[in-house]
């Protein structure tokens, strides 16, 4: 945990500032991405009960630190030699008692959400758990990829965000890549395109910043791992992939 202090109160706490401590998160996203987390310094468990939503590669915490105000997000990479995952983000905790905002910065890796002593895991991808009676704006949360076309090797990836941003973008696979190998293959991604996403009853409605790549399609929900979508007027089967 790195701390900056910021307000009218802030030279009160001035011996915060570059603050540096071991910390634990604990995350439980049962809900299409969304749960609760525990984030833990040392012996405090200074966020017992924060709201959580992940979704591809960002996480959000909402809730009370040391029981004030705290906003947070962050992004996750999976690096492959070391089969690990690091978490890197920043938010802001505002003392409700004093004028003063403390922004704090994690940095974490698989190891530190250990136990202690316990060596680090290589991560088993798994495909993200959805209902498919689940309202279609929750359910759609998540990547999503299309087959590949007759002249083409790359796929077509939808990421949908829950906080209404989307991402459109093509990946190339490895000689041996499947969507099972999505996060521990050699899979190479392109430049996204971002947009906003919204769903109007049966409907998928994606603006992008490129109104080229933009479309409305209605939805058909196969499984819990894929729809049916029309995507630059045609109509495809996308896969849900893994999130973690």
């Amino acid at each position: 945990m790195l701390a900056e202090v910021s307000g009218a109160d802030a030279q009160e706490y001035e011996y915060m500032e570059g603050l540096t401590t071991d910390c634990r998160l604990v995350l439980s996203l049962p809900n299409y991405g969304t749960g609760t987390a525990q984030l833990q310094f040392y012996d405090d468990l200074a966020g017992p009960e924060l709201t959580a939503a992940a979704a591809y590669d960002r996480l959000a915490l909402d809730g009370l630190l040391w029981g004030g105000p705290f906003e947070w997000s962050g992004t996750f990479e999976y690096d492959k030699a070391a089969q690990e995952w690091t978490l890197t983000g920043g938010g802001d905790v505002t003392d409700t008692t004093v004028d003063a905002i403390f922004h704090i910065v994690l940095s974490l890796n698989r190891a530190s959400a250990d136990a202690p002593g316990q060596q680090p895991q290589a991560t088993a991808p798994n495909v993200q758990s959805a209902d498919i009676n689940a309202p279609l704006d929750e359910f759609l949360i998540g990547s999503w990829m299309a087959p590949p076309s007759n002249v083409m090797v790359e796929r077509e990836v939808l990421v949908i965000h829950h906080d209404s941003t989307i991402e459109q973008y093509y990946a190339t696979p490895g000689p041996d890549d499947t969507a099972e190998t999505w996060l521990g293959g050699s899979w190479k991604l392109g430049e996204p395109s971002p947009g906003t996403w919204r769903v109007d009853g049966d409907k998928l409605i994606a603006e992008f910043e490129n109104n080229l790549l933009s479309f409305e399609t209605d939805v058909r929900v196969i499984a819990a791992d894929s729809i049916e979508i029309t995507v630059f007027y045609t109509r495809k089967e996308y896969r849900r992939l893994p999130l973690f």
